[in-house]
């Protein structure tokens, strides 16, 4: 081959590496990032509830148990 080919055929490789980033793996991973925050925005809620209804629990009299 020479070297024009050679140049065109790495510019080609080089073109398409770009757009399956731009257009495939990158919405993919901003997607899958954006469920993770949801996700522990959502584990961060549930435990402030739980921690809420804990010292909610611990206000009230311990009953003697025989």
């Amino acid at each position: 081959m020479e070297i024009p080919d050679i140049i065109f055929s790495l510019t080609i490789v080089v073109l398409s590496a770009l757009i399956a980033y731009n257009w495939v793996i990158k919405p993919e991973r901003e997607e899958r990032r954006r469920k993770t925050e949801q996700l522990l925005a959502e584990m961060r809620h549930h435990r402030g509830a739980r921690l809420a209804k804990a010292g909610e629990r611990r206000d009230k009299p311990i009953s003697a148990k025989s």
